[in-house]
């Protein structure tokens, strides 16, 4: 599964999400983002779990 988040301009600043979506919830959410009239909005993919390993420490 893919995964996302999203980054737009507000104010003159870059801000990116802190949660991941999957597609089609990111896609609500870009439409969402540019109907309330925020910036440069784009889908970022990132890599599942946002590439932390779960429990953390070496293994």
């Amino acid at each position: 599964m893919k995964n996302f988040k999203i980054r737009w301009t507000e104010k003159g600043e870059r801000v990116t999400s802190v949660v991941s979506y999957d597609e089609p919830s990111a896609l609500k959410e870009v439409a969402r983002k540019q109907t309330s009239g925020l910036l440069d909005v784009e889908m970022i993919e990132v890599p599942a779990f946002g590439g932390a390993r779960v429990g953390g420490g070496r293994r």
